[in-house]
C-alpha cells in the first residue's frame, strides 16, 4: 500500500497540462528556472518511458493535424512545421531521463517552444477549418479570455501565480488587439489561456506540499533504521528532512517545491544508497491491510445502507490519512481511531432500537389563514419520513393527517375558522422495506384565523 508519490502526482498533472495548448510566455514576464532540475532516484525507466511516449504521441497528433491542413499554410510556415517536428522527434528519442523531465516540466507546466509552435499551428488548423475571418477570430478570443478570467479569484492564488495570470491575460490581449495575422492572434490567445489554466491555486500547492513532506518524513522516520548509521550520518539525514520540509512549506511555486523535493531525494540517496522515495513502508502496508481485513469481515446484512456508507467513509479517510502518516505512532493512532469509529457504527438492531427512542419536536403550529394551519417540526436524524396526526382536543382521538416523506413541514387545509386543533408527529425509518416508528412528539395546538 503506497499513496502516489509526488512524482506520480506530477505525472498526472503533466498528462493533463500537456494536452492543453501551451504558449510561449514573454521572458520578461517570468522568473527563469535553473537550467537543470536535480533528479534523484525515483524517476525510473518506466516513468521516463511513459513521459517519452506521451510526448511522441502528442507530437504526432499535432503534426497529423498540420498535414491535414497543409494547403492552408504558406511555404514558410509549413517548412517551420516540418523542421520543428523532425527536430523534436530526434531530440525526444535521444533524451536522457533527466533532460526529458526538465523539458516536460517547464515553468509554464507546458512543453517548451517547439511544442508551443506546434500547439499554435494545431490551433490554426481549427481556425482554418471553421473558416473564421481575422476580426471575428480576434473578437471570439477576447471574449473567451475575459470569460475565463472572470472565473479566477486573487484569493485562490499566491502572489506569483496571480501575477502570472494577470500578466498572461495582459500580454495575450495585447497581442490579439494588435494582430495583423492569424498567427499572432493565436499566439496571444494561447499565451493568455496557458497562463490561466497552468497556474496553481493555493490549494493545489498545499496538496503538493503535503505529499512532498509526507514522502520526505516517511523516508527518514519510517523507512530508515537509525542503528545502521553513525550519529554523524543520522544527524545529516534528519537535517536534510527538516530543511526540506521548512523550505517546501515556504515555497510559493510548484517548481520550487519539486526542486526542493528532488534535491532532498538526491541528498538522501547519496548518504544511504536507498532509493527515494520508497515504494512501501511495512507498518503502513500492514495497517492498511488490517483495515481491509476488518471491513471485509463485517456482515453487510447486519447494517443499513446508511451505516455501510458511514463505515466506508471512515475506511477511506483512514486509508488516505495513513499515506500521510509521518511516524509509527501517528500511523497506529490513525488505525486505532478508525477501528473504534467503525465499531461504533450501530447494526440494524441497535439502530432501530435507538431510533424508536427518539422523540420528535414540533416547532410551531401557525395560522396561514382562516382555514389553514402550518405545522413545522425539527428534523430527526436517520428518519426517512414523518407522520402528522390531528385531534380536536388534547386528549382526544388522533387521526393521521398526512405522511411527509421530504421536509419538516406541512399545511393542514379545510379547517374551521376559530376552532382549536391539536397535533403530534412521529418519525419513521425504513429498514429492509419495513417501517419502524419513533415516539410521538409532545402535542401542540393551533387556531386557524385570518392573519
Amino acid at each position: 500500500m503506497r499513496k502516489k508519490t509526488i512524482l506520480a502526482v506530477l505525472t498526472a498533472c503533466m498528462m493533463l497540462f500537456t494536452l492543453i495548448p501551451s504558449a510561449s510566455f514573454a521572458a520578461t514576464e517570468r522568473k527563469e528556472l535553473k537550467s537543470k532540475v536535480p533528479v534523484s532516484a525515483g524517476i525510473d525507466e518506466d516513468y521516463a518511458e511513459q513521459l517519452k511516449q506521451l510526448a511522441l504521441e502528442w507530437l504526432d497528433e499535432l503534426y497529423i493535424e498540420s498535414i491535414q491542413a497543409k494547403e492552408n499554410y504558406c511555404a514558410d510556415i509549413w517548412k517551420e512545421i516540418q523542421t520543428s517536428y523532425k527536430g523534436m522527434m530526434e531530440s525526444i528519442a535521444s533524451m536522457s531521463e533527466e533532460d526529458l523531465y526538465v523539458l516536460l516540466v517547464d515553468e509554464e507546466g507546458g512543453l517548451g517552444n517547439d511544442f508551443n509552435l506546434l500547439s499554435m499551428l494545431g490551433e490554426m488548423t481549427w481556425v482554418r477549418s471553421t473558416k473564421q475571418d481575422l476580426p471575428g477570430l480576434k473578437t471570439s478570443y477576447q471574449k473567451e479570455i475575459e470569460k475565463q478570467y472572470k472565473t479566477y479569484k486573487a484569493s485562490m492564488y499566491s502572489d506569483y501565480y496571480w501575477d502570472r495570470i494577470q500578466d498572461g491575460r495582459y500580454v495575450g490581449l495585447k497581442l490579439i488587439n494588435g494582430a495583423q495575422n492569424f498567427r499572432t492572434a493565436i499566439s496571444g490567445y494561447l499565451t493568455a489561456m496557458n497562463a490561466m489554466e497552468n497556474s496553481y491555486t493555493r490549494e493545489d500547492l498545499q496538496d503538493l506540499r503535503m505529499q512532498a513532506n509526507a514522502d520526505i518524513k516517511q523516508y527518514v522516520n519510517l523507512g530508515l533504521d537509525p542503528a545502521r548509521y553513525t550519529a554523524y550520518d543520522w544527524k545529516r539525514l534528519t537535517a536534510i528532512r527538516d530543511r526540506a520540509v521548512r523550505e517546501i512549506n515556504a515555497a510559493e511555486m510548484m517548481e520550487e517545491i519539486v526542486q526542493i523535493y528532488m534535491q532532498a531525494g538526491k541528498d538522501y540517496t547519496a548518504i544511504t544508497s536507498i532509493e527515494f522515495p520508497m515504494e512501501e513502508y511495512p507498518i503502513l502496508t500492514e495497517l492498511d491491510k488490517k483495515l481491509d481485513r476488518y471491513v471485509n469481515s463485517l456482515d453487510e446484512n447486519l447494517y443499513t445502507d446508511q451505516a455501510l456508507e458511514k463505515i466506508e467513509e471512515i475506511y477511506w479517510i483512514a486509508s488516505d490519512d495513513l499515506m500521510y502518516a509521518e511516524s509509527r505512532a501517528e500511523a497506529q493512532t490513525i488505525y486505532d481511531k478508525a477501528i473504534s469509529k467503525m465499531k461504533a457504527v450501530p447494526t440494524k438492531k441497535k439502530e432501530i432500537a435507538a431510533f424508536k427512542k427518539k422523540v420528535p419536536k414540533i416547532k410551531s403550529v401557525k395560522a396561514v389563514n382562516s382555514t389553514t394551519l402550518k405545522i413545522t417540526w425539527k428534523k430527526v436524524s436517520g428518519a426517512n419520513g414523518y407522520v402528522v396526526y390531528k385531534a380536536s382536543s388534547k386528549k382526544g382521538k388522533y387521526k393521521k393527517v398526512k405522511t411527509v416523506k421530504k421536509g419538516t413541514k406541512m399545511n393542514n387545509t379545510r379547517l374551521k375558522k376559530g376552532k382549536k386543533y391539536y397535533y403530534k408527529v412521529r418519525a419513521y425509518k425504513t429498514v429492509d422495506k419495513k417501517k419502524y416508528y419513533s415516539k410521538y412528539s409532545k402535542v401542540k395546538k393551533g387556531i386557524p384565523v385570518m392573519r
